[in-house]
């Protein structure tokens, strides 16, 4: 966070860490402090009314989504459709988590490079 010319970092002291969102955003609500969530679940009227911005101006980097699957290293067919048919819903218009909303806004660009991870 920039204050002017001053860059000053928070000393976060971790009670719980979890890489689950759902984990995250069920403690958030009960009151254990701060979670970093993907913007669709905060779009439920009975969750957005609880939770408070702390950091509206900040963005955390972008996560890959992977699919990891047991086998040897080239896709079977069986392996090959379902990821053909999570691509037409994950991160798309089509994503049932939206409830009715677009995913523009909520996903980064879909031809973007993947990242390195956490």
């Amino acid at each position: 966070m920039s204050c002017g010319q001053k860059i000053v970092a928070p000393n976060i002291f971790f009670r719980v860490v979890s890489s689950e969102p759902a984990v995250a955003l069920k403690l958030a609500l009960s009151g254990f402090g701060i979670a970093i969530l993907p913007l669709w679940m905060t779009t439920p009227a009975d969750v957005r009314k609880r939770l408070i911005p702390i950091l509206p101006q900040w963005t955390p980097e972008p996560i890959t989504l992977c699919a990891l699957f047991f086998g040897p290293a080239r896709l079977t067919p069986k392996v090959q459709v379902l990821l053909d048919f999570l691509a037409e819903y994950v991160g798309t218009d089509r994503d049932p988590r939206l409830v009715k909303d677009l995913a523009k806004g909520y996903f980064t660009d879909r031809t973007l490079a993947p990242t390195l991870g956490p």
